[in-house]
């Protein structure tokens, strides 16, 4: 196995697991203040922005379509992760088991809807950046990477910010008075996010 291939395998790996575990940890909401204005974010959103970052270094080395089939074996491994734990809701706790059935439910219940609806706006997010970072590489003939870097991972982030902030809201799985804080919120994290990458993007690339 060449190393170009292990390179690649892992960043598959690591983007899907990234993937798994934000749609596992959502539900958890923290707030932060900028400029005298709270926000609210989903823990989930902590760790989202490496996803883009690994979507463009795949996309730069390894080309548009082996970035947009990563998108797709991450969402074949969240319908998986769906199913089992649809079974394990299913399952009825012992009576001495730590953790009841209420409590599973109340923590994976609703993980079933919501990660379709994550699933969705991660894919056209993902498909976003990919495509925007594959036109932009073209339109500067492999220049610019900050720039490429800053303006696809930004487009990306924001539509699935919100997508997922809009549908969320829309199906009752976010109270609406809420909606206006989590999805700035989210943008606004993720855009520093963006732009501390871009020196990891480069270490990356030097390599």
């Amino acid at each position: 196995m060449s190393n170009g291939v292990k390179l690649y395998t892992l960043f598959c790996a690591i983007f899907c697991t990234i993937i798994i575990t934000s749609n596992l940890i959502f539900q958890k909401f923290i707030s932060f203040e900028l400029f005298n204005q709270k926000f609210d974010i989903t823990v989930g959103v902590l760790f989202y922005p490496i996803t883009f970052l690994i979507s463009d270094l795949v996309t730069e080395f390894f080309g548009k379509k082996n970035a947009t089939f990563m998108v797709k074996v991450s969402v074949v491994c969240s319908i998986i992760i769906l199913i089992l734990i649809k079974i394990a809701d299913a399952c009825h706790s012992n009576s001495w088991s730590k953790v009841d059935d209420f409590t599973f439910h109340v923590v994976f219940g609703s993980y079933s809807f919501a990660v379709i609806i994550s699933i969705f706006a991660n894919y056209v997010g993902q498909v976003t950046d990919i495509y925007i970072f594959s036109y932009l590489k073209q339109l500067t003939d492999g220049k610019y990477l900050w720039l490429r870097n800053i303006i696809s991972t930004l487009a990306g982030l924001t539509v699935d910010a919100v997508s997922i902030t809009s549908l969320l809201s829309i199906f009752g799985l976010i109270e609406f008075e809420h909606f206006k804080a989590i999805m700035f919120g989210g943008i606004i994290f993720k855009l520093f996010a963006t732009i501390i990458s871009v020196p990891i993007y480069y270490l990356f690339y030097h390599r």
